[in-house]
């Protein structure tokens, strides 16, 4: 499934999710672990909606999954370091 297609679908999964996790938290009755789950379920979909921004992001730059390579920290803080300054 081309990365596009797949963050549409995790997208609309997310956003019921995110009406229903509304809905819970408004809810004056929940027990405390009841309340619980609800803010565990509100963490994870945030963590999906993150991972759906990524999958755009990827079909965007034309890239169907993350590059596999390894990478360089500490060419990556010479580089930061580097912009800094």
């Amino acid at each position: 499934m081309p990365a596009a297609t797949l963050a549409h679908q995790l997208g609309e999964a997310v956003a019921l999710l995110d009406g229903y996790v509304a809905v819970l938290s408004g809810s004056a009755g929940l027990a405390p672990p009841e309340r619980h789950a609800v803010e565990m379920i509100a963490l994870a979909t945030a963590r999906l909606r993150r991972c759906t921004q990524d999958l755009i992001e990827l079909a965007a730059a034309g890239r169907e999954r993350p590059d596999d390579a390894p990478a360089d920290a500490g060419r990556a803080l010479a580089d930061a370091v580097e912009a800094v300054r």
